[in-house]
């Protein structure tokens, strides 16, 4: 076995298909139905073959692979052998039969990245192919994508056909030495379908925090704010929807670092806590029927400069509302910032420079250019 090229568990796939162990994120274009599963090693069996190819008998190595296809909705499986596959992902880790419990959900090892497939396709309108609008569209390609299992059992496996070779006592075929007893829905039939497959193709599903998603699902309700921490960085979110993906719950939401819409798992990697507004407080903030002077350019930019000064002492991320040359207005979130004033054209202008979370590089803004300056309920 130590020269067989796999292990039962790879991932791999023929020859023919896009993907290698180190590219997985092809776009598929062209006719998507042609394409071949991603498929797990089950069995490796050592054999004796002849050809015309060869001069002589060749030891070689043939592999039972697993895939789902989504055509028939079926498991399948097949005999290939190694000059015919490719690695696509080697197996780090097996189930641990300690704490397997029934109703525990499981899936093929291929899920998550057939989950990712995509396809493109274009959407011509109008006219001669030469004047013709096209539409460059990009959607999930499904073929191959396994159903969520359900944990009824687990056994030992049973050879069908001896494990050496009955004279010398020599290795021929290494197997898997627990089977797993799975149910499934069958949308086609209508029908929980049973399966059983070996422990290695099989991989499982980590379970869900509800805690952290009816946590999320009250925010909605209530119009409510998060501090979500994620692999060690905090945002402000304030969530819109929650989405339910191939086993997983998804949050959407407005993010107020980057002002724009953030989707995230809800799971281990996150931490959410509730703040009561992003917001710590607000320029301009003055009374225009108390103090009506105080509405003035000069006073505007006056408390912008003392806002930014104070807070740079203590790291409050700033969101500002700033209108370009151009008159076009964004919101920007920013850190690191400081203030410069420079002489243009004979005049004393003063900006804001600090490092942009929208474009991730430092930029430049003109204090008077800016429209409000929020102070985020936030320190970096």
């Amino acid at each position: 076995m130590s020269t067989a090229l796999f292990s039962i568990g790879d991932i791999v796939a023929l020859n023919s298909h896009p993907y290698t162990e180190n590219l997985q994120n092809v776009i598929i274009g062209g006719e998507p139905n042609i394409l071949t599963p991603l498929m797990v090693v089950g069995e490796i069996h050592a054999i004796s073959a002849t050809s015309i190819l060869d001069s002589s008998p060749q030891k070689v190595f043939r592999y039972k692979c697993f895939w789902f296809s989504y055509k028939s909705f079926t498991f399948s499986e097949c005999l290939v052998t190694e000059e015919h596959i490719k690695l696509i992902t080697a197996i780090n880790s097996n189930i641990s039969l300690q704490g397997l419990k029934r109703g525990m959900s499981l899936s093929l090892r291929t899920a998550f990245i057939e989950h990712e497939k995509l396809k493109s396709s274009f959407s011509i309108h109008g006219g001669q192919r030469q004047s013709a609008q096209e539409n460059n569209l990009i959607n999930p390609l499904l073929s191959f994508i396994p159903p969520i299992l359900q944990l009824v059992d687990v056994t030992k496996h049973k050879p069908k056909f001896p494990l050496t070779y009955k004279k010398t006592s020599t290795p021929v075929r290494w197997v898997s030495a627990w089977d797993v007893k799975c149910i499934y829905f069958d949308s086609r039939s209508e029908k929980i379908q049973e399966v059983v497959l070996p422990i290695e193709v099989l991989q499982l599903f980590k379970e869900n925090d509800h805690t952290k998603v009816e946590l999320i699902n009250r925010g909605i309700n209530e119009n409510s704010f998060f501090l979500l921490t994620k692999n060690n960085q905090t945002t402000i979110i304030r969530p819109i929807s929650i989405s339910y993906r191939y086993g997983s719950y998804y949050a959407r939401g407005f993010d107020y670092l980057t002002n724009s819409f953030y989707d995230t798992e809800i799971g281990d990697s996150i931490n959410i806590n509730d703040i009561e507004s992003p917001i710590k407080s607000t320029f301009p903030n003055f009374n225009i029927e108390l103090h009506p002077e105080s509405a003035n350019k000069h006073a505007i930019t006056s408390e912008f400069v003392k806002a930014v000064s104070e807070h740079k002492l203590s790291k409050h991320y700033l969101r500002i509302k700033y209108k370009n040359k151009e008159d076009h207005i964004t919101v920007r979130t920013v850190k690191d910032y400081k203030l410069i004033s420079i002489n243009e054209d004979e005049k004393n202008v003063i900006y804001l420079v600090g490092f942009c979370l929208l474009r991730n590089s430092e930029r430049n803004f003109r204090l008077d250019r800016i429209q409000q300056l929020e102070v985020l309920n936030l320190t970096y």
